[in-house]
């Protein structure tokens, strides 16, 4: 469930997204070359707290953080890949203390011909336009591709292709020596015997391409909990790398549940030394919405304190 996944409808029941979204893939005319732009976000603070959020926009971020009494370690965009780093908006986030994670999406882009070259000039600019930047952000491309609802995912993108692409991009942002980006490497939550996720080795870079592990996983239901939605995943990515591992994208669903699943989640985080998690506070496929859900806002509240403390 993303951004732009505000259209689709409800997801399949193993998965940690939104149903399928279908876009035609451009194979051919590559992006025009834009030019650099933005300025450098200087002198940003860092917030201390282990927790974001995903909103549409700074106000909606300031919100939370009142309701929540958090002040946000991360929040969430989703450019599509081939736009202009917007400079200006992901700044404003930076200066009150939320790093920006960048999931970047190739919605009707080839990964192909990613892969083979062809957008090399936009990805020179944007690489020296977020080294311009200076300020945290981490970046990710193509996220829960072991998934089989977006293009560049299982069913619709060979992993090789998928991998080859991710090498390529990346290679890009160390030969221009953008230091100030890290690379997180997205997957969508697996469980045995999925039919819409895959086991995630496949799609796996290699640890010169990737620096941090997001997985994106919700509590969707009732009978949910920590082991059920994470653990089988998490054991897989593991078994790859020893990177640390962030929950880039949850929420818990309104049920009877809600408050013990919300506090499952601070446990969850704890007990499996992860960086932390970011918190899709959106009225998307179901309604993630803390302000919406009395219970989880205060599992939530009562959690936060020994959380951000430990």
């Amino acid at each position: 469930m993303k951004r732009l996944a505000l259209l689709a409808g409800v997801c399949a029941a193993l998965c940690g997204c939104s149903a399928v979204v279908n876009y035609p893939i451009i194979a051919n005319s590559p992006k025009a070359d834009p030019s650099p732009t933005g300025a450098t976000c200087v002198n940003v603070p860092q917030n201390a707290s282990r927790i974001g959020f995903g909103v549409t926009g700074v106000q909606a971020l300031t919100a939370v953080e009142q309701l929540t009494g958090v002040r946000a370690a991360w929040t969430l965009e989703y450019p599509e890949f081939g736009d202009a780093f917007d400079a200006a908006t992901t700044c404003r986030y930076s200066q009150i203390g939320a790093t920006p994670i960048l999931q970047i999406d190739p919605y009707k882009t080839s990964l192909a011909l990613v892969a083979a070259g062809d957008y090399d000039a936009y990805l020179r600019t944007y690489a020296l336009t977020i080294k311009r930047f200076a300020a945290p952000v981490i970046l990710s491309f193509g996220h829960e591709m072991n998934g089989d609802w977006y293009s560049w995912g299982w069913t619709h993108t060979p992993a090789a292709t998928f991998v080859a692409a991710w090498r390529h991009i990346v290679g890009i942002f160390q030969t221009e020596h953008v230091t100030n980006a890290t690379w997180m490497w997205t997957v969508n939550i697996d469980r045995p015997g999925s039919t819409v996720a895959q086991p995630v080795s496949a799609w796996w870079p290699g640890n010169r391409y990737v620096q941090m592990v997001g997985i994106d996983g919700y509590f969707r239901y009732a009978p949910d909990t920590w082991d059920a939605v994470f653990s089988y995943t998490l054991s897989q990515v593991r078994h790859i790398t020893g990177d640390p591992v962030l929950v880039s994208e949850t929420g818990v669903e309104q049920d009877p549940n809600s408050y013990a699943q919300t506090t499952q989640l601070f446990q969850g985080i704890e007990q499996n030394h992860l960086v932390g998690f970011v918190w899709l506070n959106e009225n998307a496929d179901k309604n993630w919405l803390l302000q919406d859900d009395p219970a989880a806002l205060a599992g939530f509240k009562q959690a936060v304190t020994n959380y951000e403390r430990s």
